[in-house]
């Protein structure tokens, strides 16, 4: 039985570590931890750039929406070229970003100022610098907010510059602290007070501020963060995966702190999972299990709306579930909200089937979409040599064949696809004699590993196109 709840904001996700995945897990040495951890993200962050950015944002982006997730807040900070410069296109990895986000997910970019430490390619040499390009993307329409990535990385000036221009802008201002306590030993040496005070100070926590982590902190910490409104953002896979520490969930909860979730790092991908480690992890917190879910039977609801206000949005819509899932047949309806957070995970949610177009008139004259996205299918529909922009068409069969395979990967990139995801191709020519000429070509998109294919000789519908191609794709 199909059932619709509210999708659920993912506040929290840097969508390149998804590729950490078992590599991350490689802990040989005995200290290995969170600060050493990094040294695998600094090597796959070095080897990034725009087009791999795209890539492995579209294949995560893609797990989230069918996982349950409707909107990711991206926190973001592998900015510049591996040297630290900039891209021509200064938000080149920003942009890449929201390219991946259609494969069916609402973003919002959260690009995080680097003033110091970690990798050159996250850093910004001036906080006016940072702030540009957050103004180029605002202006440019895209959702965006503000972010510091820590106060480790992030001067108090900077805070305060940031704060600012958020306030000024009406912007959601998102940071990193209290993950570990090194980071609280730095900081009290730098500062004198704790990461959260420095918040404080500098302006920087409000209504619209989000905290992600929150873990390692005092009666005063979270007294600011009551008092200011300020939301925290738990991501109890990544929490867990590196070791940083239990989440206070209770104490929030009895301060009135507002809660929400993220994936971070994208070692996991599903919201109820995260609700529930995060609803198990308080239990384990006083000995109880009168906590998150006794509170609010209702608690996927709850921590959905934080994540909205985390994020600046109004709304997402709903996801759609087999509330006949084995997991969930049988529950009482009064029970139901109470399940969907302990009993529940990704797999409940029914895949949506998507349409994507290419803007060709031929689609609602004919009735057709370019591709369907199903699942992890994504089936193309046949697309012959036009140029879609222009309406023009080649005379060569090769320069049909090279428009082709560029209208099937424009349809594949917004599927979150990539010619690799390929299992299977048709080949449709009027003329077979026209097929060997186009092998080079063919073989540079369909390299390894090499898809299924067939060679049809048949009549096309417009005398002017030589070829057709249709393939099918399976997302990974």
């Amino acid at each position: 039985m199909p059932l619709g709840i509210p999708a659920m904001p993912n506040v929290h996700s840097h969508a390149f570590q998804r590729d950490l995945r078992g590599a991350g897990e490689r802990s040989e040495r005995p200290d290995d931890d969170f600060w050493s951890w990094r040294e695998g993200m600094y090597a796959l962050a070095e080897r990034l750039d725009p087009a791999g950015m795209r890539e492995v944002a579209g294949r995560v982006y893609a797990e989230m929406a069918a996982a349950g997730y409707g909107a990711v807040g991206e926190f973001h900070y592998v900015h510049h070229r591996p040297d630290g410069t900039p891209y021509e296109e200064p938000n080149a990895m920003a942009l890449a970003l929201v390219e991946a986000a259609a494969a069916g997910l609402t973003i919002v970019l959260l690009p995080a100022a680097y003033a110091r430490g970690g990798h050159p390619r996250f850093r910004d040499a001036s906080v006016d610098d940072y702030l540009a390009r957050v103004d180029a993307l605002r202006l440019a329409g895209h959702a965006v907010g503000v972010a510091a990535h820590s106060v480790r990385a992030v001067p108090a000036d900077w805070l305060r510059e940031i704060a600012g221009y958020a306030a000024t802008h009406g912007l959601v201002r998102h940071v990193h602290a209290h993950e570990q306590p090194r980071e609280l030993d730095e900081c009290r040496a730098e500062h004198g007070c704790s990461p959260i005070e420095l918040l404080d100070r500098t302006g920087f926590l409000s209504d619209r501020t989000t905290v992600v982590h929150g873990i390692h902190v005092e009666d005063r910490d979270v007294s600011l963060l009551a008092d200011t409104g300020s939301i925290v953002a738990s991501c109890p896979t990544t929490e867990g995966n590196l070791g940083d520490g239990y989440f206070p969930a209770l104490r929030y909860r009895d301060a009135g702190v507002r809660i929400a979730i993220g994936s971070d790092s994208n070692v996991v991908v599903d919201p109820f999972e995260e609700l529930r480690e995060l609803e198990t992890g308080a239990r384990r917190e006083r000995r109880t299990r009168h906590a998150l879910l006794a509170a609010d039977g209702h608690l996927w609801g709850a921590v959905c709306r934080n994540g909205l206000d985390s994020l600046g949005l109004d709304g997402l819509g709903e996801v759609t579930i087999d509330a006949d899932h084995p997991r969930l047949r049988g529950v009482p309806a009064e029970d139901f909200g109470r399940a969907l957070v302990m009993s529940g995970s990704a797999d409940i949610v029914v895949p949506v089937r998507r349409a994507i177009s290419s803007g060709s008139t031929f689609e609602n004259a004919i009735g057709y979409s370019r591709a369907i996205v199903h699942d992890n299918w994504v089936h193309v529909s046949g697309t012959t040599g036009f140029d879609y922009a222009a309406m023009t068409i080649a005379a060569d069969v090769v320069e049909q064949a090279e428009q082709c395979l560029r209208n099937v990967e424009a349809a594949l990139t917004e599927a979150g696809c990539t010619f690799d995801d390929v299992v299977r191709v048709r080949y449709m020519l009027p003329n077979r004699a026209d097929f060997e000429p186009c092998w080079p070509v063919l073989r540079r998109a369909f390299d390894a590993p090499r898809p299924a294919a067939t060679m049809i000789e048949c009549g096309l519908l417009d005398p002017r196109a030589r070829i057709e191609i249709e393939v099918t794709a399976r997302r990974t």
